[in-house]
């Protein structure tokens, strides 16, 4: 028997289809996001922005995605030399179950992942269903 039910849910109250970033002040540490936990998953749609991780910093450039757990120490931002705007979709995913499956998903695969565009567009149309 599961002692708390609740605890297996997975809620989806934020994401966004299409935003587009062309300023150095777009900048998340996720170490301050507040004290409720939750997954971000972030989808380049087109140009790149970048994603520190544990002490690494990856470029997340047009078909990737990263996927942070916050609160923990990262980092995600448009660089300020970047030519073009960082065009994204993104999703943020709460309890104990989202953050149990992008745990493994990013020890399994790493931080930042090849997400072809059917694929992001399922995950993106699960916020949608919500709306």
């Amino acid at each position: 028997m599961i002692a708390d039910p609740n605890a297996l849910l997975i809620s989806i109250p934020f994401g966004y289809p299409l935003q587009s970033i062309s300023s150095p002040r777009y900048y998340w540490n996720n170490t301050q996001r507040g004290r409720e936990s939750f997954v971000i998953l972030q989808w380049t749609l087109e140009g790149e922005g970048v994603f520190e991780w544990q002490g690494m910093r990856h470029v997340v450039g047009t078909g990737e995605a990263f996927i942070s757990i916050v609160p923990e120490t990262s980092k995600y931002y448009y660089p300020k030399q970047s030519p073009e705007p960082w065009k994204v979709a993104w999703i943020n995913f709460y309890g104990s179950l989202a953050e149990s499956l992008f745990g493994q998903l990013r020890e399994a695969f790493g931080p930042v992942l090849s997400l072809p565009s059917r694929s992001a567009a399922g995950v993106m149309a699960l916020r949608l269903a919500e709306l």
